[in-house]
């Protein structure tokens, strides 16, 4: 999935600042967070 090619992006530099490890681990997080949120629910 590269979206760095995009003519729609006002600077193609926010997809060197912002590497695909950095949005990977963000992703981890949030669907870590979910995950716990729903164990504390259901527990």
């Amino acid at each position: 999935m590269k979206h760095g090619f995009s003519p729609a992006t006002r600077s193609p530099g926010q997809f060197v600042i912002l590497p695909d490890w950095l949005t990977c681990l963000f992703t981890a997080a949030l669907l870590c967070a979910v995950f716990l949120n729903e164990i504390i629910i259901y527990a």
